[in-house]
């Protein structure tokens, strides 16, 4: 009698480990299946994702930062880039996949996105900011724009390009208080990028009205000052060749920090 007793808890104990198993199994293929790494750039899937690492962990908060080994003068480069020259990164998908394959495990770490069942994407990544720190930031965007954004702004932070944020709107009361901040986020497929020194010019009874108003020294924009993007602007060019337009290029009202595809 205990021999078939026994053996029935045998049974029902495998039966309820493998039940365990096959849930465990299930979470992973779709905690894959919805993230999305640097990885996946030889095939890569902007709308759904089907091969990822693991080794992505949930490492992207902001506000850390980890000092950079070889800090360069913020004010000389910033907005333009450090060594514009690698504007030729975007020549062909080859370069990218050789830029791609020089991965660090920390930068591999570092920049991913995982989908959301609103169509919406966080995308995980590390920038250079104003005191020329390595910062870990996040992007909320449609899924869409998601991978696109992904590789640029690993150029950026391969470029040294500096901001002073990048947090999700989400985390600022509204759209001003982001543009006060200068922190670059994105709103659906509109990507803002350092904002309070690239403003809305907006033109009432032909008087140029500057969004935030504080930014207002910034409007001229023939004058020289750090972070002005410009048709030259590194960050311009990875943008524009992506498919994104400028809002500086509008006719008629201007928003100098807009990317929007």
């Amino acid at each position: 009698m205990d021999n078939n007793i026994d053996t029935k808890k045998v049974i029902q104990m495998v039966a309820i480990i493998g039940i365990l198993c096959l849930f465990v199994g299930i979470a992973t293929r779709i905690r894959q299946n919805s993230q999305v790494t640097l990885a996946d750039y030889e095939s890569p899937s902007q709308t759904s994702a089907n091969s990822t690492s693991s080794d992505a962990a949930d490492s992207g908060t902001t506000g850390s930062t980890v000092e950079a080994s070889n800090p360069a003068n913020s004010t000389e480069n910033a907005g333009t880039g450090i060594g514009s020259g690698n504007n030729d990164l975007n020549s062909s998908d080859s370069e990218d996949s050789a830029l791609l394959s020089e991965m660090n495990h920390e930068e591999y770490d570092a920049f991913y996105y995982v989908d959301r069942p609103d169509g919406t994407a966080l995308v995980y990544l590390l920038y250079y900011n104003t005191a020329h720190e390595i910062t870990p930031g996040q992007l909320e965007c449609n899924q869409d724009v998601a991978y696109d954004l992904l590789l640029i702004f690993y150029k950026l932070y391969k470029n040294q390009y500096e901001f002073t944020s990048i947090t999700p709107l989400s985390e600022y009361e509204n759209e001003e208080a982001a543009r006060l901040a200068n922190n670059t986020y994105c709103a659906g497929n509109n990507l803002i990028i350092n904002p309070y020194y690239n403003p809305i010019i907006k033109y009432e009874n032909d008087t140029a009205v500057c969004e935030p108003s504080a930014s207002s020294a910034y409007a001229d924009r023939a004058s020289d000052f750090p972070y002005k993007i410009t048709t030259d602007d590194y960050a311009y060019t990875l943008l524009t060749e992506s498919g994104f337009y400028w809002g500086g290029n509008r006719n008629g009202s201007k928003d100098y920090a807009s990317f929007k595809k």
